[in-house]
């Protein structure tokens, strides 16, 4: 999975086990998509991240940048309502509230 973001395309890894989120703390170069969550943490990670905060039609809510590690992030929001990506640092791309996201299979 892929997603587009400005001219970019950047690979997707999707967790939805509790094996998947203990392997995906490890990887610090891709992004990483939680489907149908509201809570979040960035504890074992290396670096700050990212976090977007999306519907179901994959528009953008909320954005905290440069989130550092050893934080937890709930949000008031049904969990089957919302998605969650995590953004390595790296992405220079402008993502604003509102803007929507491209996944490509």
């Amino acid at each position: 999975m892929k997603i587009k973001l400005g001219l970019k395309h950047y690979d997707v890894i999707k967790v939805e086990s509790l094996k998947g989120k203990i392997v995906s703390n490890k990887i610090n170069d891709k992004i990483i998509y939680y489907p149908n969550t509201n809570t979040i943490n960035t504890y074992f990670r290396n670096n700050k991240v990212h976090i977007l905060v999306t519907n179901l039609d994959y528009q953008v809510e909320k954005i905290f940048r440069n989130t550092p590690k050893n934080k937890i992030i709930h949000l008031k929001k049904d969990k089957k309502q919302t998605h969650i990506f995590l953004l390595p640092t790296e992405t220079k791309e402008k993502i604003v509230i509102g803007s929507v996201l491209k996944l490509i299979n």
